[in-house]
């Protein structure tokens, strides 16, 4: 009991002093299989569609990673599957464009979920 006091108090004196890291860039894991949550920042992307490596290497060096972590708290954007679908059909010559364009996108509150894993 006394921890979880400790943490609670230690926790709302950082939020206070704005006293927090930046998370650190998780490292490159394997080619996400089919139906994974792609996360970027503040952002959720559900892949519905296969992808081949050389288009999960782009990914992965955009800063895109495969969420993992059962425990995740955090609240994403999810990007709209007509963008996601833009940016995997995409032609490498027009990839950049299109992750530009998911980027830029105007997301909503309505678009902010909480990640849930059972």
């Amino acid at each position: 009991m006394q921890t979880t006091l400790y943490v609670a108090i230690t926790n709302g004196l950082r939020t206070l002093l704005r006293i927090r890291r930046k998370r650190a860039l998780l490292p490159i894991q394997e080619k996400p299989a089919f139906g994974s949550t792609l996360i970027r920042e503040r952002l959720q992307m559900q892949l519905f569609t296969a992808i081949d490596h050389e288009q999960w290497e782009w990914l992965a060096a955009q800063g895109w990673r495969i969420l993992s972590m059962h425990n995740n708290r955090r609240r994403y954007y999810c990007v709209p599957r007509e963008i996601t679908h833009d940016l995997l059909q995409a032609p490498p010559e027009r990839r950049e464009s299109a992750h530009r364009q998911l980027l830029q996108y105007r997301y909503l509150s309505k678009h902010l979920r909480q990640t849930v894993f059972k």
